[in-house]
């Protein structure tokens, strides 16, 4: 009879437990590597937690509600419904939640879908920012706008982790996020994505736009997506709009990162529009990257490799903002002092550049391929070149070869103005159909 009794007891244990927890399951540690143990799911309505979804009262303190529940708990994920939700300063979510390596920790920020739930950004310093202390963590943003309401705001969202040792998860996700002011023509964010020290962080579904249209003179954002000493970046399916200086920064400072791909991306407006610098000559450049079926417009840099090697640049639309002096389009300003290059090879090597389109008319001072002296083993085929400048410059004592390329097309745009190649080493092999 006893025995009969506990195992009721259990029964009705378990059965309060699974029913009349409805927002958060907790099964307490009595031992890190015991099955369930350790285990902790929570998730939050910010509704629930005072949150005014008609942007009218500040959501902050409900945001630090949140978070004050949220400390000890491993996963979590906060909901935002559908609204404008106003924040009166920057959301920061740091050590506190995030600290160890017993356990792998993850949050989820999740709206109800672009321009369905908007988090109004009313402060000069940004959206989100995520500061961990360990490796073990996953942070996935979703389905949101993050809104500037005022010129030139800090950044929309912010992740910088201690980053200790390898960790084989993504430790930061977006996806379906729109990073926009209130207006295309009011409100924009200094920086979209600012991510340092995060292993193989992605972006799928990704809009950032600065400001565009009438009264924008002098108005650039600084980054659109900046990533700093992190591992084998995955951006695909993302547009960023509007002047920029920086499209998409690729770098090393502490550390030496390696891979990463950039797929299906719009990025126009940018001055540089995929900037990579992880390594300076002499030391042996990183593996590996791959740009594909993406369009770039840009002005001084569409693509710069520096420190990069076993690269793959192919099936991409190239354009160049900068027609200052062009004979084409008998434009009379006076010729940049800069050079605008579609790819700059500052130090690569090991480079495939095919299937490109470049064109659009442009100033004399554009190179569609450029290999420097520290470059080489550059492979140039089937692209087609179409604008009235210069089409590849090789300074390289290395070999590179150019094969079956196609130079004009219609409209011909090269108005009898187009250079094809110069090659001052004559170490670039042609073999032209």
């Amino acid at each position: 009879m006893k025995n009969r009794l506990n195992a009721t007891t259990v029964v009705l244990f378990i059965f309060t437990l699974t029913t009349s927890c409805t927002k958060e399951i907790i099964v307490e540690p009595d031992g890190e590597e015991d099955g369930m143990c350790g285990q902790v799911e929570a998730s939050y309505n910010i509704v629930e937690f005072g949150a005014d979804s008609t942007g009218v009262g500040d959501s902050s303190p409900a945001f630090d509600s949140i978070l004050a529940a949220a400390v000890g708990k491993k996963q979590i994920e906060v909901y935002i419904p559908s609204g404008r939700y106003r924040i009166s300063k920057r959301i920061s979510i740091d050590s506190t939640l995030f600290f160890g390596y017993n356990f792998h920790r993850g949050l989820v920020i999740r709206g109800a879908g672009q321009d369905v739930t908007e988090l109004v950004c009313d402060n000069d310093d940004g959206g989100l920012y995520f500061k961990g202390k360990t490796n073990l963590l996953s942070v996935t943003i979703r389905d949101m706008s993050i809104v500037a309401n005022r010129e030139g705001e800090g950044t929309a969202i912010e992740f910088n982790n201690a980053n200790p040792g390898d960790h084989h998860s993504r430790m930061l996700q977006l996806k379906d996020v729109l990073i926009r002011g209130e207006k295309h023509s009011s409100g924009y964010f200094q920086n979209g994505v600012m991510c340092y020290n995060a292993w193989y962080p992605s972006f799928e579904r990704v809009e950032i736009t600065s400001r565009y249209g009438a009264n924008t003179a002098g108005i650039t954002m600084g980054h659109g997506i900046y990533l700093e000493d992190s591992y084998s970046p995955l951006i695909t399916d993302c547009y960023i709009w509007g002047k920029v200086e920086y499209g998409i920064t690729y770098k090393a400072v502490l550390k030496y990162p390696e891979d990463g791909i950039v797929d299906k991306s719009y990025i126009v407006g940018a001055d540089h529009g995929v900037y990579i610098d992880l390594k300076d000559s002499p030391q042996w450049s990183e593996p590996a990257f791959r740009i594909t079926n993406s369009h770039i417009n840009y002005t001084i840099n569409g693509v710069f490799l520096k420190g990069i090697r076993q690269v793959n640049i192919s099936h991409n639309l190239f354009y160049c903002s900068n027609k200052a002096g062009s004979v084409y389009l008998g434009n009379t300003d006076p010729v940049t002092d800069f050079e605008s290059r579609d790819i700059n090879c500052d130090y690569a090597s090991d480079v495939i550049i095919s299937n490109n389109h470049f064109t659009e008319p442009a100033s004399p001072k554009r190179i569609a391929i450029d290999i420097s002296e520290r470059s080489g083993y550059v492979s140039i085929s089937n692209n087609q070149f179409n604008f009235d400048a210069l089409c590849i410059r090789n300074n390289s004592t290395s070999p590179s070869y150019a094969n079956a390329n196609i130079f004009g097309g219609k409209p011909d745009f090269r108005a009898g103005n187009q250079t094809v190649y110069a090659d001052s080493t004559s170490t670039l092999e042609i073999i032209d159909y």
